[in-house]
């Protein structure tokens, strides 16, 4: 039992190093998207309610 769990753990960590490089530029990609989006909301919010204040 404990060395089938040690078995599927390694076999983990080793597909965890492949697929982490991949992983890890997808997690960044997915960030800066998010990260982006809220200072485009932000600065449409301004925007708009900047006009809304001045009419």
């Amino acid at each position: 039992m404990v060395e089938k769990v040690k078995e599927s753990f390694f076999k983990l960590a080793e597909l965890r190093e492949q697929k982490g490089i991949k992983l890890l530029g997808n997690l960044l990609l997915i960030l800066s998207v998010i990260i982006m989006g809220l200072i485009i909301c932000t600065i449409a919010y301004f925007l708009i309610a900047d006009f809304l204040y001045n009419h």
